[in-house]
């Protein structure tokens, strides 16, 4: 089912849990950055994160690990870069934005919207199954910040993406691949979506 308008919060979707893993490869020497962040959210009925990232880089054949922490809790955000935590208290409004944002049923909204887009289903199990094309640039947003930072240097904004989406039944993804292919670079990345509450 596609939500005909953007999903707001309420009570029908609470938490979750998003994990997310992205590869940009760089030119062709062999250099890549992987990271892989497990997150947990609740939307409802006040915005809360807590998020573990990992990446790992090969530059010149030598390999680097960052471990990162995000927390939101109580209207605070605590973050961890490797070395050291900040803290900072966030507005309404960036909770607001957090909240409404995070709602991975912006993703299925977002491939409704998309000219080009192929749907399948629903199947046995009541998911769909969509494939479009989109502008990398539509996609930073709904991204974790520290990946999106990372593929925006290598991957511009204007550049094409392949969007492979599953959805279940109340159109919240179960699945997303995306690839998208650049000069300067080659991302494949996915994000597997559960624990809906």
């Amino acid at each position: 089912m596609l939500p005909d308008e953007k999903p707001k919060p309420s009570p029908d979707l609470r938490s979750f849990v998003r994990k997310t893993e992205v590869k940009l490869t760089f030119g062709t020497g062999g250099d890549y950055t992987h990271a892989a962040e497990t997150a947990e959210f609740t939307l409802y009925p006040k915005f809360a994160l807590n998020a573990t990232g990992v990446t790992t880089t090969v530059k010149d054949g030598v390999e680097s690990k960052v471990t990162e922490k995000v927390v939101v809790k109580d209207g605070v955000l605590k973050g961890y870069d490797g070395q050291e935590w900040t803290q900072s208290k966030l507005t309404q409004q960036q909770l607001t934005t957090l909240q409404t944002g995070s709602d991975p049923r912006q993703f299925t909204y977002l491939m409704a919207s998309l000219p080009d887009l192929f749907a399948e289903g629903p199947d046995a199990n009541g998911r769909t199954h969509f494939l479009a094309d989109s502008a990398m640039g539509d996609l930073y947003g709904l991204l974790p910040q520290n990946v999106a930072e990372q593929i925006g240097k290598v991957v511009p904004a204007a550049a094409g993406c392949a969007l492979d989406l599953w959805a279940n039944g109340k159109g919240r993804p179960t699945w997303i691949g995306l690839k998208a292919q650049a000069p300067a670079g080659v991302l494949d990345g996915s994000m597997t979506f559960g624990s809906y509450r």
